[in-house]
């Protein structure tokens, strides 16, 4: 998904669709419902920057979503350490 907004209003919007997605219980079957949550990651277009890259980093924020105790928002954040 894409999102053209600044990282406030990007973070906002996220959260609003995690908090949407929670509390929305989802009828399978007439007897089955199913609660879901998500976790998202994201990172942020800069002029140049190809999109496999892009993607890559929202992929990494999200990996780190999970890691961190899921149903949440994070944004790809560029290490300063040289690897």
């Amino acid at each position: 998904m894409a999102i053209i907004a600044n990282p406030i209003d990007a973070q906002n919007s996220l959260n609003t669709l995690i908090e949407t997605i929670s509390t929305t219980v989802f009828s399978l079957t007439d007897t089955v419902k199913a609660h879901i949550t998500i976790s998202c990651g994201y990172s942020f277009y800069k002029k140049g920057k190809p999109l496999d890259i892009l993607i890559q980093e929202a992929d990494s924020a999200l990996y780190n979503a999970k890691q961190s105790g899921r149903n949440r928002v994070c944004n790809f954040v560029q290490s300063n350490s040289a690897t």
